[in-house]
């Protein structure tokens, strides 16, 4: 090999270490990139050739073969805003909309999403988070689509059941029975539960307990008769009536039913079941409702029916679910991110704007609902650093600097020995 060799030799070294400063600098440039996966550079031998007989070889240089994506996993820092989405193990967010390609699917790790002004959740760029809608009981339907998840509204819930757990006083006398038209002076005691309609109108049912007979209570059920459909105001109408009775001790033994039907005004006839507790008789432990010394109290009430009500906030669960939480009360899912797959996700094409896409090397993206099928988790609140190292960036900078100096270094004693071979001339 000639000296004029060595001259091209030293300039192939210059040329890969000038590249893998460039490639080192773009680290470093992104290292407060959310979501960031930085890069190495993958060196190379160039062939050789042959000296003398064949029996030995000297190389002509290095070359940059490629640069490799790291995707390991960037630290998870929290925010505090519920839309900000970091994931925590293998998967990207998929996002659809005009992003550096034109109108397409991309995959990103930044999870730094917001609503837009129709409700949908999007990123940065305005581009559409994919995902799986639910239904109004909170159900995730299967179809994958733009994830839309405000302006949200829970519809109304209408009451069918009515639990009350209380203790009614085993001293209390025996009543001369109950009258609508006194029904405070007829009862020993009453308390109000509110419930709720088809429309969801509130309705406040007041429940009289009348002692009947030892171990025996009589309840009834009333309200405003002019709150039906066809009602006259300002008269007291029972809706259900009942008895409970208990053991010796106190426990709930039996409770029984009458009536429960309803229709409120402009709603839909509703049936209410009231309940008292787990009484013997049907088999229970008899936990509930008491009759023991003291004052009549009531311990517990609940029913089952909300009115409508607005999306409050948010939080997004670790398998992707978004579950609102409503000004009723009512909290439910109200759809769930989806997560793309590659089995190289090294070989995605790098688009900028914290964009790729799916390349051949890549293979096809496998979209699902995150922690599953070896997805990782989504937190909320939380955003995936970017995963450079700044103390192994900057040792690699130091050696590639010196070693591009050692290239140039060759081709400065290269030009030396030429200079020489010129000389002898003289």
């Amino acid at each position: 090999m000639s000296v004029f060799s060595s001259l091209y030799v030293a300039r192939t070294g210059m040329q890969v270490y000038e590249r893998n400063m460039q490639n080192i600098g773009d680290n470093i440039a992104n290292i407060n990139t959310i979501g960031y996966k930085s890069s190495r550079g993958i060196f190379a031998d160039i062939f050789y050739n042959s000296l003398l007989s064949g029996t030995s070889q000297v190389g002509i240089g290095s070359q940059l073969l490629s640069v490799q994506r790291v995707t390991t996993q960037g630290v998870l820092l929290g925010t505090n805003i519920s839309t900000d989405l970091g994931v925590k193990g293998a998967g990207f967010f998929t996002v659809v909309g005009d992003g550096p390609a034109g109108v397409d699917q991309y995959y990103t790790r930044a999870g730094q999403m917001e609503l837009d002004h129709s409700g949908f959740l999007v990123n940065p760029q305005g581009m559409r988070v994919q995902g799986y809608a639910a239904n109004g009981k909170g159900d995730i339907l299967p179809t994958l689509g733009d994830l839309e998840i405000g302006n949200r509204e829970s519809p109304p819930t209408v009451t069918t059941d009515i639990d009350l757990n209380l203790n009614l006083s085993a001293t209390e006398a025996i009543g001369a029975g109950f009258d609508t038209l006194d029904p405070a002076g007829t009862s020993q005691f009453s308390t109000s539960v509110s419930v709720f309609d088809s429309l969801g109108d509130e309705h406040q049912i007041d429940v009289y307990f009348e002692k009947t007979a030892a171990n025996e209570w009589t309840w009834h059920a009333t309200l405003d008769d002019g709150e039906l459909e066809n009602g006259t105001d300002g008269v007291l109408t029972e809706i259900a009536t009942g008895t409970l009775s208990f053991t010796n001790d106190g426990t709930l033994d039996s409770q029984v039913q009458v009536g429960g039907t309803m229709n409120f005004q402009d709603a839909d006839p509703q049936t209410i079941t009231f309940g008292f507790g787990d009484d013997l008789a049907s088999g229970g432990d008899g936990a509930g409702s008491t009759q023991h010394a003291g004052l009549s109290a009531i311990e517990e009430a609940h029913q089952n029916g909300f009115a409508a009500g607005r999306l409050q906030f948010i939080v997004v669960e670790p398998d992707g679910k978004v579950v609102g939480t409503f000004s009723n009360g009512n909290v439910h899912a109200i759809g769930q991110i989806a997560t793309a797959l590659f089995l190289s996700p090294g070989n995605l094409e790098g688009m900028g704007d914290n964009l790729f896409r799916e390349s051949i090397e890549s293979g096809a993206p496998a979209i699902g609902a995150p922690n599953s099928g070896g997805r990782g988790q989504v937190f909320s609140g939380a955003l995936e650093q970017s995963n450079v190292d700044l103390t192994n960036e900057f040792t690699q900078m130091i050696i590639t600097q010196r070693a591009f100096q050692a290239s140039s270094r060759t081709i400065t004693t290269s030009d030396e020995m030429l200079a020489e071979v010129v000389n002898l001339k003289r």
